[in-house]
């Protein structure tokens, strides 16, 4: 339902906004900001943010599952199902997959064959090359055909103690190396239930703000309640758009409204073809990071086609 923003919901922002925080008025598309208010606005400070549109990004993270004849039937039955679900992904989502490293050259392959997704790594390092047994190199992930990879998971984050400082040195030189980097953070559960969620977000979000702005533009993030990833629990619509609007705003306070507009912001947390409808449409979210659901390539289909644009704006 269209709204209009008027110069007393300006003064409300302004009067609301603490601790010398900057007031923020979010206007959806239909929304009509009035003049009096956009005069108000630059009087007092407040930032009118206007929603636009982002496009989607769905990424199937396999972790450590799979093999070259799993890859193979796997990519044969998810071009099959989305023909059948969504035959014009290709023109409006970008699909990734993203098989354990060994198998990132047989992802490419097979999907070289209809085009049906890009492919990413789950990790890198943050060197191009070197006596560095068993970690996998930026530049190897692109050369072998990756165009993305996934950076802090919450599961290198807790079994391999990777730092916020870490995960800054990997979103540059993945960066630098041509990839695109799916950076996830989040809380869990302790600090869920004590109120830490927003303070938590905030520490990991200086990763994104330690490397130079034209890198930090070329990152997609995830957001990914530790506490809801396989467990089978999900967050509910009303947390997921509040820490989705927290970021946004962080970052729109770091590094300006329309970086904190542009940049695309993806749910990962027991995502399935049963919620994936649920969380596509709620504001802010712009695709979704699936775990083991992503396993069977129907129900990968099916997450897919719960982000075209019609499904979410019925």
């Amino acid at each position: 339902m269209r709204r209009f923003i008027t110069a007393d919901e300006v003064r409300k922002a302004a009067r609301e906004a603490s601790g010398g925080e900057k007031a923020f008025i979010y206007a959806e598309k239909e929304d009509v900001v009035t003049d009096e208010a956009r005069d108000m606005a630059r009087t007092l400070g407040v930032v009118i943010s206007s929603e636009i549109t982002r496009r989607p990004c769905i990424c199937a993270n396999f972790k450590m599952n799979g093999g070259p004849g799993f890859m193979d039937k796997y990519a044969a039955e998810l071009a099959s199902c989305l023909a059948q679900f969504y035959p014009e992904y290709a023109a409006e989502t970008d699909v990734v997959v993203a098989p354990p490293a060994p198998l990132v050259p047989v992802a490419l392959a097979l999907s070289n064959k209809k085009a049906i997704y890009s492919v990413a790594g789950q990790n890198c390092y943050i060197k191009e090359s070197g006596a560095f047994t068993g970690e996998v190199s930026p530049y190897l992930l692109r050369e072998c055909g990756a165009d993305y990879v996934i950076i802090g998971h919450s599961e290198r984050r807790k079994l391999f103690a990777e730092t916020d400082a870490l995960v800054a040195q990997k979103l540059k030189i993945a960066i630098d190396a041509g990839l695109t980097p799916i950076m996830c953070l989040g809380e869990n559960i302790d600090d869920r239930k004590t109120a830490k969620t927003f303070a938590v977000i905030a520490q990991m979000l200086t990763a994104l703000y330690s490397i130079p702005i034209e890198y930090s533009k070329k990152v997609i993030l995830a957001y990914e309640p530790v506490w809801a990833i396989g467990t089978g629990m999900n967050a509910s619509s009303e947390q997921i758009a509040e820490v989705c609007a927290f970021i946004r705003k962080n970052i729109m306070v770091k590094l300006g409204v329309d970086f904190s507009n542009a940049i695309r912001i993806l749910y990962g947390g027991s995502v399935n073809e049963t919620n994936a409808l649920e969380i596509a449409v709620i504001k802010g979210i712009d695709g979704a990071l699936v775990g083991g659901a992503s396993l069977k390539a129907v129900n990968f289909a099916k997450i897919i086609a719960a982000f075209k644009t019609d499904a979410r704006s019925n």
